[in-house]
């Protein structure tokens, strides 16, 4: 059985952190297509649901005092699969924008380096700090 937390930031941010292999879930494809900037995600395996509660609620403190940001305080399902909703929306917006040509590269050098942490935007703002 795998574990995945997932949590929203204020300002469109979300993150999530699960324990499944990144060799098994995290193939060339889904990183060319399905990344997006503000959607951060870290792979890490351990069989401890506590260990990953508590590394989930570490990298959650740490990304949120980098962006200044506070957890969402909203904690309704329907806000959550709205939020869902949204977020499937963008990924379908951004393939529809997205370079065949790019594309491919992208699937070509993540085949051969298999990431377990997609810091998107984050990256440029952590930079900064």
């Amino acid at each position: 059985m795998y574990c995945s937390i997932s949590s929203q930031l204020d300002d469109g941010w979300n993150l999530g952190l699960t324990d499944l292999n990144a060799q098994d879930v995290i193939n060339p494809f889904s990183q060319a297509f399905f990344r997006l900037p503000r959607r951060l995600t870290k792979c890490i395996e351990e069989p401890s649901v506590s260990f990953l509660f508590s590394e989930f609620l570490d990298w959650r403190d740490q990304i949120s005092r980098g962006l200044q940001l506070e957890p969402a305080q909203n904690t309704q399902a329907e806000f959550y699969f709205q939020k869902e909703r949204e977020t499937r929306e963008e990924y379908r917006h951004n393939l529809l924008r997205k370079s065949i040509i790019w594309t491919l590269f992208e699937m070509f050098w993540f085949s051969h380096d298999q990431k377990t942490e997609w810091l998107g935007a984050y990256k440029a703002v952590d930079s900064t700090l």
